[in-house]
């Protein structure tokens, strides 16, 4: 049977845990210390009738600090390079400096809401660097909630709470979208980059990371496979597959009529890109025009 202790100002309760152990508590769920009797007695009431139904977590398992749990965490993650990288300058840069020392059952939505207006209105990362950033704390967090050590998400989002201050100066700004005779000027800008004046690089829907990695053995009579692309990753140029689509899915969506619509027509793909090996010096005599 659980009871409570006076210990100076605040009250502790001991209790029975799963293993028959004698347990000891000096805080609830919220975090905060038992200020009455009442409180510690039902805190430890509470924990043995988890006990009795089978569905007891040792609260002890939520005293390990964030940054413990995500150097476990993060180890653990089968994600791309890319991915990686992006998660470790959220987490080094915006959440362990704040939360890095505190205990996982001690965090609140309180604070971890008042840290996300604090990134942004005192000017440490933009807006659309704010949402990630709290993205990943949820799934840092929700990931801790799989494994028993708290019991709830502090990081979960509260829906309808009503219009947001400042929504309308927070969007984007609008879309731009190339003219075909755009398109020309861009291709033809290309070829010039690509050191050679006799390539002509049209780009047809593809992502600019997937246009460079293009090689000779990519292009058909009709169509241009699209399985690939490169990125810079810490100064390392690396290949990775297009994003959300399959080699096969990617190679139907961006295929090349044989006879192009204009004013695509009479254009022609004289010889297939090579592979990027980085930026091209343009000679200057090409710069000046």
């Amino acid at each position: 049977m659980a009871f409570p202790e006076k210990r100076g100002r605040y009250w502790r309760v001991r209790y029975r845990a799963a293993d028959r152990s004698l347990a000891s508590a000096s805080r609830g769920n919220d975090g905060h210390r038992f200020t009455s009797k009442k409180a510690a007695l039902d805190y430890g009431e509470e924990q043995e009738a988890d006990v009795r139904r089978n569905l007891w977590k040792d609260p002890r398992l939520g005293d390990i600090p964030l940054s413990d749990w995500v150097n476990q965490w993060f180890p653990a993650q089968p994600l791309e390079e890319t991915t990686l990288a992006g998660y470790r300058w959220h987490i080094e840069v915006h959440i362990l400096p704040y939360f890095g020392p505190r205990a996982l059952k001690t965090l609140t939505a309180i604070e971890i809401n008042a840290w996300e207006l604090a990134l942004h209105r005192k000017g440490v990362c933009g807006p659309t660097s704010v949402a990630p950033a709290r993205t990943l704390l949820h799934t840092i967090l929700s990931d801790a909630v799989t494994a028993g050590l708290i019991a709830a998400n502090p990081a979960v989002r509260q829906r309808n709470r009503g219009r947001k201050n400042g929504r309308s100066q927070t969007r984007g700004p609008e879309k731009k979208w190339a003219t075909p005779l755009q398109a020309i000027l861009l291709s033809e800008r290309l070829s010039l980059l690509s050191g050679s004046p006799d390539d002509f690089i049209q780009a047809v829907a593809l992502r600019w990371a997937e246009l460079i990695s293009l090689e000779r053995q990519h292009f058909r009579l009709s169509s241009i496979w699209v399985g690939q692309q490169v990125y810079e990753l810490g100064g390392r140029w690396l290949k990775k597959a297009p994003p959300r689509h399959p080699p096969a899915a990617v190679s139907e969506r961006f295929a090349v009529p044989a006879d192009p619509e204009p004013p695509q027509r009479g254009l022609h793909m004289r010889r297939p890109a090579r592979l990027w090996r980085g930026p091209v010096r343009v000679p200057r005599r090409e710069r000046r025009a």
